[in-house]
């Protein structure tokens, strides 16, 4: 049978439970997933791949969290699937991933990802975020299709669930980066797959944990503080007033220019003149100190391989 579009395929079960396809029956008993290569060329989708490798994707989980941790259960493991955003990470969650990271910074894992195959959806596909977040996944060992859609808001669900049930027998995970969390949380409950929100920007789970592994609170007796000025916008602001307390910091908004009092050491939240989030120390000597730009992009980094350890790792 040679390849044809997902829209034209015709599935169906025969009475001894086996699958076919057109008529024609699959090699392997009930094979969920896809198993030709991505399109190419053809329509709206185009790919980057990492080797996918034989076999199936080793667990990720035994060598990157402790024997002792107990990781709440991921998007992949849960029934009830939903798309991460700042409002919906939870304490022992952000732990679990936090610690991943950590393990990943110290000691990269050797392509976890291998025979898996992930999906970004987003009208940007050539933003240079969303460019790192493909090479991070490629670097693990996943495979990588990005997909060009015009818009994705609760505008665009019209056939929907087709569309979700053709993805799933396509790809392992799905990540639309673009997404509002309220459509996010609605896609995902009709994507019998893990489907991930934003990884990218400032306001997104992945970079505000990063800023976790940058402070550190775990190292604290209280948690430290996070003072957020007022020009790195309401759209950060109201996703650290969700992620501060789960990752363990005191986040204190400045707004109309009126702060909480804070302690004789702190952290401050700020942008640089090229507008990107910038993370500074500050005490009450006036004294202030940048956190190293490039770090901080390893943090993130490592917090985004985390998340895409967590939904495809198994």
């Amino acid at each position: 049978m040679g390849y044809q579009r997902a829209s034209t395929l015709r599935n169906s079960r025969s009475p001894d439970g086996k699958r076919s396809v057109n008529g024609q029956a699959l090699a392997v008993p009930g094979l969920r997933r896809r198993q030709e290569p991505a399109f190419r060329g053809r329509g709206p989708l185009t790919a980057v791949d990492g080797d996918q490798g034989p076999g199936p994707a080793p667990s990720y989980r035994a060598g990157i969290f402790p024997a002792t941790m107990s990781a709440s259960p991921s998007l992949a493991q849960t029934a009830d699937r939903f798309g991460w955003s700042a409002q919906s990470l939870s304490r022992d969650h952000a732990r679990a991933l936090l610690a991943c990271a950590r393990r990943i910074e110290a000691a990269p894992p050797s392509r976890p990802l291998a025979g898996r195959h992930l999906a970004i959806a987003t009208p940007t596909p050539r933003h240079a975020g969303i460019q790192q977040l493909r090479d991070r996944a490629v670097g693990l060992g996943a495979r990588v299709s990005l997909i060009p859609v015009p818009s994705v808001d609760e505008r665009s669900v019209a056939g929907v669930d087709d569309t979700c049930r053709v993805l799933a027998r396509m790809y392992d995970a799905l990540i639309v980066p673009d997404a509002s969390p309220a459509w996010l949380a609605w896609l995902a409950g009709r994507c019998p797959m893990p489907v991930l929100g934003d990884l990218v920007s400032a306001a997104s789970p992945a970079w505000l944990a990063a800023c976790a592994l940058a402070i550190e609170p775990d190292k604290s007796t209280q948690p430290p503080v996070l003072v957020l000025l007022e020009r790195v916008g309401e759209t950060v602001c109201s996703a650290w007033e969700a992620v501060g307390p789960v990752v363990g910091l005191d986040v204190r908004p400045r707004r109309s220019g009126v702060a909480a009092p804070v302690p004789d050491a702190w952290w401050q939240l700020d942008v640089d003149d090229q507008g990107q989030p910038q993370l500074v120390a500050c005490d009450s000597t006036g004294t202030t100190q940048s956190f190293p730009a490039d770090r901080m992009r390893q943090h993130h980094a490592a917090m985004q391989e985390a998340f895409l350890l967590d939904a495809l790792g198994g």
